[in-house]
């Protein structure tokens, strides 16, 4: 038999599941003055190319030792069009379009992330 203390601890479970999410949205999801592509072979950077919200159609080839892709911008969105790896999962990705989202190719060990800069960012640490 459920009673009223029951009731009034599962509320306040499922309020207090949805704090996670907020903090998320405050810290991460910030509003950003500029975002950009960043490409990454091996964790190195490739390219990092400027994302602009009227993008016209722009394909880039990435070549590197482990295979080629073509990488399609348009209408501030990516996606990877091509490839010649073996899956082809990276083809599959719904395109991205904002800071965080990334598409990844395994077996090129490729990486095409979106990237944000605050203008007025401060820094939050020192460092030696």
């Amino acid at each position: 038999m459920i009673k009223k203390w029951d009731i009034g601890i599962i509320v306040l479970l499922l309020l207090l599941s949805f704090i996670p999410y907020l903090c998320f949205k405050v810290l991460i999801f910030k509003d950003y003055t500029a975002t950009y592509v960043l490409i990454t072979v091996e964790g190195k950077p490739y390219q990092k190319i400027p994302l602009k919200e009227e993008q016209e159609k722009e394909e880039i080839a990435i070549q590197t030792a482990y295979g080629k892709n073509k990488l399609v911008i348009e209408l501030d969105q990516v996606s990877i069009q091509d490839a010649d790896c073996p899956d082809l999962l990276c083809t599959e990705f719904r395109p991205i379009s904002k800071v965080g989202e990334t598409i990844t190719c395994l077996p090129h060990k490729l990486c095409v992330e979106i990237v944000g800069e605050k203008q007025d960012e401060e820094m939050d640490t020192r460092t030696y």
